[in-house]
């Protein structure tokens, strides 16, 4: 599949109404470092055993697709791996 992208990032909110996750994505800067803050939907596949073992603060991985409508682009979480860090 072409529209593929994949993110590594921290868990920083979780929103079990949406389903939806918001990972904190580290960039370089000028001034040291920056944060990006990308909101994730989660497939229907992903929603029940994400919410099991989630968490905030937590380093994830997540392959995704983008979907684009009215100019709005919306990343859809496919698969997500838990990344342990220490």
């Amino acid at each position: 599949m072409l529209n593929q992208v994949i993110l590594v990032g921290r868990v920083e909110e979780i929103d079990r109404n949406e389903p939806r996750i918001t990972l904190r994505i580290e960039r370089p800067s000028k001034n040291g470092k920056d944060y990006d803050f990308i909101p994730l939907l989660l497939n229907e596949n992903l929603t029940e055993s994400t919410f099991e073992y989630i968490k905030e603060g937590i380093t994830l991985g997540a392959k995704a697709t983008l979907y684009v409508e009215d100019g709005f682009v919306t990343v859809i979480a496919e698969k997500l791996t838990f990344i342990n860090t220490n």
